[in-house]
């Protein structure tokens, strides 16, 4: 690790060699508005929602982890720290010389499992917060997780994540069949079609006009400002609709 002190920022080079980095990225993620301003680069700013005695607990973190690792410590550098605690924070993220490999498998149910050759408390952070609410760690000796992308939404989130070349400063590669990743995403619109058309009571070919007129009238039943139901569960029930409608309409748009 190194800890450089330019004019404006306070810039801490960190290499992903101990356990309680994922521990600091947790922290930070956590405590501060932080955010990724290019590759492998943290950017801590200096907000009035951050508060002061967090800031000082972290660039104590950050220079016990720099003590950890380096054989050249500055007698000053605690007190140049403290100074610039008004400063924002750039974290450099060194990634590591290994490589993660994360191999997928596919099924039918919209699940995508997810397989780490080791354990990373870098990748399992970022794995959750990419995942937020669809993933699920099914086996912390195998490193197995479960993603459940059954909605259009968390498939895209799916297709971005097989796009990367790091999770969180790590180096990671992927290992999957093409064929199965394609047939993947070609059942799931076909589950989604077919959940659509029970929702608004109609078939995949009816016409589209067919398929509106039905929509309208349910839309008249559940509508918040006409539905005597609950507020909340009408407008719920008129977004699923809705939700069914558009997924419809972009199919036979397409077809």
């Amino acid at each position: 690790m190194q800890v450089l002190l330019g004019p404006e920022h306070t810039i801490f080079k960190v290499k992903d060699s101990q356990e309680d980095y994922g521990e600091l990225l947790e922290y930070i993620e956590v405590n501060f508005n932080a955010t990724y301003v290019k590759k492998n680069v943290l950017y801590i700013p200096v907000s009035a929602a951050n508060n002061r005695n967090k800031r000082i607990l972290l660039m104590k973190w950050l220079y016990s982890y720099y003590k950890k690792n380096s054989s050249n410590v500055s007698k000053k550098l605690k007190y140049e720290l403290t100074k610039r605690l008004e400063n924002p924070i750039h974290l450099y993220l060194l990634p590591q010389e290994n490589i993660i490999t994360i191999s997928a498998t596919f099924y039918e149910n919209s699940v995508c499992q997810l397989g780490l050759n080791e354990r990373n408390a870098t990748c399992d952070l970022y794995l959750h917060k990419h995942f937020r609410g669809v993933i699920t760690l099914i086996s912390e000796n195998f490193n197995l997780y479960d993603v459940n992308v059954s909605e259009s939404k968390k498939k895209e989130l799916l297709k971005i994540f097989f796009s990367k070349t790091q999770l969180g400063g790590v180096n990671v590669k992927f290992q999957y069949d093409a064929n199965a990743f394609n047939y993947f995403f070609k059942m799931s619109k076909i589950d989604e079609l077919e959940k659509a058309c029970r929702i608004l009571n109609v078939k995949s070919e009816d016409s589209l006009r067919d398929i509106k007129k039905n929509y309208k009238k349910l839309a008249k039943t559940f509508h918040p400002d006409i539905s005597t139901l609950h507020e909340t569960t009408s407008t719920k029930k008129f977004q699923i609709l809705t939700d069914a409608f558009e997924i419809l309409k972009k199919f036979k748009v397409s077809v």
